[in-house]
């Protein structure tokens, strides 16, 4: 059988909220996902499809995140250290190549 370690109450308090920040940039993704998608009925610009497509894969990314983590940190499977590199690619590495990749297809598409 195998053991399980406990987690102590600080590494609880740094997990959940570091993952109760997720809701945001999830938050954001799924607003500017909603926003630029509803405006696609009336016309179909490219810069607005990639834009959607980039928003709703942010989403997706950062819910699969979310998910693998909460259940890695419950059944307690993955070390601490790896749970919280990968909710701090959730909160900053996915957003910001999200980002950047939305600023160059933006200024690529639109500005030229």
């Amino acid at each position: 059988m195998q053991r399980r370690s406990t987690y102590v109450w600080w590494k609880h308090l740094l997990f959940w909220g570091m993952w109760l920040l997720l809701l945001g940039p999830a938050y954001i993704s799924a607003f500017g996902a909603w926003l630029i998608g509803s405006m696609l009925p009336g016309y179909h610009d490219p810069v607005d499809i990639i834009l959607t497509v980039i928003l709703t894969s942010t989403l997706l990314l950062i819910m699969a995140v979310a998910v693998y983590t909460a259940w890695h940190f419950w059944h307690q499977t993955r070390p601490f250290s790896r749970l919280i590199i990968w909710l701090s690619v959730g909160l900053l590495g996915i957003p910001l190549l999200s980002t950047a990749g939305a600023l160059f297809s933006y200024v690529k598409l639109s500005v030229t």
